[in-house]
């Protein structure tokens, strides 16, 4: 007959292995906010240049440059929009930072829900162009495979457990 074994108590740094370790959404997570990358680096160059879109996206027309005052504002735009990718990128890897392992599983998730449903948006936005005719397919399918990954860290997110003590 075997000895029984005994449980041994979890110390604290085991039960933050244990919660990290869930290795699916910690891959999904740096895979959206990897997926962030190209369009950040399209709309520093657009910024740089000071001219509008977005790589693979719809075309620009003149009347929507005219919108805009000039190359200094259409810059700052596309600085703005990088910046919001970069916000993006960091909304979904919150989830995983240490500091957030003590919230509420809700509390923690609302960053990605917030993300995911901006991106939904933008690809509903952008996927009307396409059918409208003017273009930017590319682009489109690039937003709807980042908002995909977003949508996968929901459940993720929520299924990562409180540490204990």
């Amino acid at each position: 007959m075997r000895p029984e074994r005994t449980a041994r108590p979890m110390s604290a740094l085991d039960d933050k292995r244990r919660v990290t370790s869930r290795t699916p959404g910690r891959v999904v997570a740096v895979a959206a906010a990897c997926w962030a990358l190209p369009y950040i680096v399209s709309k520093a160059h657009h910024a740089m240049q000071g001219r509008l879109g977005v790589h693979g996206g719809p075309a620009v027309t003149p009347e929507d440059a005219a919108e805009y005052g000039g190359a200094a504002e259409i810059s700052a735009a596309q600085w703005g929009n990088a910046a919001v990718a970069v916000l993006i990128a960091v909304l979904v890897l919150l989830p995983l930072g240490p500091v957030t392992h003590r919230w509420n599983r809700w509390l923690r998730t609302l960053p990605v829900i917030v993300a995911a449903a901006f991106l939904a948006g933008m690809s509903l936005l952008f996927g009307m162009r396409v059918i409208a005719g003017d273009g930017g397919l590319p682009f489109t399918l690039y937003m709807i495979v980042w908002t995909a990954l977003v949508c996968a860290l929901i459940p993720a997110s929520l299924s990562i457990p409180r540490p204990r003590g």
